[in-house]
C-alpha cells in the first residue's frame, strides 16, 4: 500500500480483517458505522488517542495507520509488552489508557474503589 491517508488504511484494513463498520465501530467505541464511514472517507479527523484505539482494533501499529510504515503487521513493542497486550481486552487496554491518562486525584480515588490503597 502507497497510501498515507489514514482512512483508507482504516478501510484497508478492516477489510483484511473482514469486519463490517458496525463491527469495528463497537470496537473502538462508536455507536453506529456512519462515523466508521466519515473517518474512512476521511471527512472525520482522529486524535492520537482514537488512532491508537484504532491500531489496537484493527489489530495493527499506529505507525502503520498514519503511514509511516506499509506493513500492517509491523510493531515497535518489546517482547514483554505484546506478552502483557496479548492477555488483556480491548475495555481493559481502554481502562489502562484512561487510567494513565488521569490526573492524582482521580488515581487515587480509582485505587480507593478498587480497594488498592490497603
Amino acid at each position: 500500500m502507497t497510501t498515507n491517508n489514514i482512512g483508507e488504511r482504516i478501510r484497508s484494513r478492516r477489510l483484511q480483517l473482514r469486519l463490517s463498520q458496525e463491527e469495528l465501530a463497537l470496537k473502538t467505541g462508536y455507536t453506529d458505522r456512519s462515523t466508521i464511514n466519515k473517518i474512512e472517507k476521511s471527512t472525520r479527523g482522529l486524535s492520537q488517542d482514537k488512532v491508537t484505539i484504532f491500531a489496537r482494533a484493527l489489530k495493527t501499529s499506529e505507525a502503520y495507520l498514519l503511514g509511516l510504515v506499509d506493513d500492517p503487521n509491523w510493531r515497535m513493542r518489546t517482547t514483554e509488552e505484546n506478552d502483557f497486550i496479548a492477555t488483556i481486552n480491548d475495555s481493559e487496554r481502554i481502562l489502562i489508557e484512561k487510567y494513565r491518562a488521569a490526573d492524582d486525584e482521580k488515581k487515587r480515588i480509582i485505587a480507593y474503589l478498587l480497594e488498592l490503597d490497603k
